[in-house]
């Protein structure tokens, strides 16, 4: 029988026995993480959280014939995860992100990497509690991995969301608040706009964000207000902003009553200072995972059935019924629209139209 038989036998044997973390060969150095420490506080970081690490040359296998076989930075892994739970080899049990670091000619036993990955929300872009541990192959070993500690890291993120308020805001009327989120704030994160009441913040209005910005339905009083969101486990608010606002009976712009049509407008009516049945045609963007197209798009129509106008001829009209959210925007000045913005979501399908119109 060759010699490598026994050894592999008895490594089988040593892991259906024992489970637990894997130990270097002895006289090997263990594995050992360097950076970021134990409890360390990391930035998020879109290209990837930067770790280092010992990479020098080990033994992967060695059985006493003076010819070990060696292994190197190549063999190393850095695994993270959002728990410490561990596999029956001693390594991180649910990673998300898995990479290999590489070392320098000046520093060759040390290697470095970007912990991350293509995953969304990406981790490294999801603040909170981390796990992170190295582990390197060894033929020799039972499990046939030799494992570092798992160390523990808080990820934080430095976006600051930037509220931003049209110039006219009138008493009673919704107007359309722009929260800019911050580098690394992913798509589909929650947006609160919160107005100050009585020594507290209540919600005010709510969206979320896509290309990095929200654009939320909002009807502010006079007083303070903030953007607030939460990425991962952190919460983040821009700078308060006290705002003012104008006497709905403010002097009105003219604007003509009447049947109104343009490109797109399907429908709209002027009633006093009212618009009603307010119709605009949006091709919708669906996505199809799976199929040769990520996407397939579909007509449809963004309608709202009544709308105030404010003093400056502004409106903002909001409807939802049955899955389908509705939002159409513009301003109202003579016998033009100005300014439309229809956008529509109906389930996982959502478009935005830009459009004008002009009195019949």
């Amino acid at each position: 029988m060759s010699r490598a038989r026994p050894t592999l036998l008895l490594a089988a044997v040593l892991f259906a026995l024992g489970g637990g973390t894997a130990r270097a060969l002895p006289g090997d150095p263990p594995v050992t993480p360097l950076s970021p420490a134990p409890e360390a506080t990391v930035p998020t970081a879109a290209a990837g959280i930067p770790v280092s690490y010992a990479c020098p040359l080990y033994r992967t296998q060695d059985f006493g014939d003076g010819n070990p076989r060696l292994a190197g930075e190549t063999d190393y892994a850095v695994l993270m995860s959002a728990s410490p739970a561990l596999d029956a080899e001693g390594r991180l049990a649910n990673p998300v992100a898995r990479v290999t670091g590489s070392s320098t000619p000046q520093d060759p036993n040390t290697c470095r990497a970007l912990l991350g990955s293509t995953a969304v929300p990406a981790p490294q872009l999801t603040p909170g509690t981390w796990y992170w541990q190295v582990s390197r192959l060894c033929a020799g070993c039972a499990p046939p991995f030799e494992t570092g500690p798992v160390q523990r890291f808080r990820l934080v993120t430095e976006a600051r969301p930037a509220l931003a308020l049209p110039a006219r805001r009138y008493a009673g009327f919704p107007v359309i608040a722009t929260v800019q989120a911050g580098a690394g704030v992913p798509a589909g994160t929650v947006v609160d706009v919160e107005r100050r009441a009585a020594g507290r913040w209540v919600r005010a209005g709510r969206g979320t964000v896509a290309a990095g910005r929200a654009r939320v339905t909002t009807t502010l009083p006079r007083g303070s207000v903030r953007a607030r969101l939460t990425v991962g486990g952190q919460v983040l608010t821009s700078a308060e902003r006290t705002v003012a606002v104008r006497s709905a009976s403010a002097p009105r712009t003219a604007v003509r009553a009447g049947r109104w049509s343009g490109g797109g407008v399907t429908g709209l009516r002027v009633v006093g200072r009212e618009i009603r049945d307010l119709r605009v045609a949006v091709s919708l963007l669906c996505p199809t995972p799976g199929l040769v197209s990520a996407f397939t798009t579909q007509a449809a129509t963004a309608l709202v059935p009544r709308a105030r106008i404010a003093p400056d001829g502004s409106f903002v009209a909001v409807a939802s019924r049955s899955g389908t959210a509705t939002r159409i925007s513009g301003r109202l000045v003579g016998g033009t629209l100005r300014d439309g913005i229809a956008e529509l979501s109906q389930g996982v399908c959502s478009g935005t139209a830009r459009f004008t119109a002009r009195r019949r």
